[in-house]
Order: C-alpha cells, then sequence, then structure tokens
C-alpha cells in the first residue's frame, strides 16, 4: 500500500480502506505473489475492467479536444494511449510493471 499510497500522494490507511471499498464492490481482487507473501497486488476483476473502461470513456466524452471525434475515434484513442502508457510503465520498472 506504501508505494500505491506514495503514487497517489496520501497515506497508507486512505488507499487501504479504498481498496477494501474496491474490493468489497468486487472491482478488485488482492493476489499474494508467491515470492512475497507480505505484498499484494491488486488485480482488476471483470467488473471492474468494465467499469474503468466506462469511466474512461466518461472522460473522454468531457474532454473539448476529443469533441470532433466519433465513438470509434475516441476508443482507438483510449487504446493507443492505454498501449502508450503501458510502454512508458514498463520502461520505468524493469519488473515490467503494468
Amino acid at each position: 500500500m506504501r508505494d500505491l499510497a506514495a503514487r497517489l500522494d496520501c497515506g497508507a490507511s486512505r488507499v487501504t480502506a479504498i481498496v477494501d471499498r474496491l474490493q468489497d464492490a468486487g472491482l478488485v481482487k488482492r493476489h499474494a505473489p508467491a515470492d512475497n507473501r507480505r505484498a499484494f497486488q491488486l488485480i482488476l476483476t471483470a467488473d471492474g475492467q468494465r467499469v474503468c473502461k466506462q469511466a474512461c470513456q466518461r472522460m473522454l466524452d468531457g474532454v473539448p479536444a476529443t469533441a470532433g471525434l466519433t465513438q470509434d475515434e475516441q476508443r482507438q484513442l483510449g487504446h493507443l494511449l492505454d498501449k502508450a502508457l503501458r510502454a512508458h510503465r514498463a520502461a520505468a520498472d524493469p519488473r515490467g510493471a503494468q
């Protein structure tokens, strides 16, 4: 939680509360890697992925720069931005963060 809290610039207890609520809502799962049982990864569930896509679409809908794009073009832009973000994260984290 400390790593995520640092990235979000908030307290670890706040992040824990948020993750607890997301897990209770069925949007994320905690997964403990076999090599480090003290740490865990957050994994989006199928419902979490659906909600994330909906939220991203709503954010794109509210951006004036995307107002001239069709929904298909907005989806394509979202896909390309996601791909660029994954590549950036992988380059920044030698462990291949996603």
